[in-house]
């Protein structure tokens, strides 16, 4: 399994989306909403809406590391 360099969690929103928040020490901050459709991940943020592959781990991997 991919190991994930951030704290960080994911909070049900609807069926197949959910709200990304970084854990940065004592506070928690929004970093988007990853959305599964058509068998991809797609991530929007403040940057925009970013369509990745079929893993959510690599798309949260890559989405925090352009933050």
């Amino acid at each position: 399994m991919t190991q994930i360099p951030f704290p960080f969690s994911l909070s049900y929103e609807a069926p197949n989306a959910w709200l990304i928040t970084e854990h940065l020490g004592d506070q928690r901050i929004g970093q988007g909403r990853l959305r599964y459709h058509n068998g991809q991940f797609i991530i929007t943020g403040p940057s925009g809406t970013t369509t990745y592959g079929q893993s959510w781990q690599a798309a949260i991997i890559d989405h925090l590391r352009r933050r």
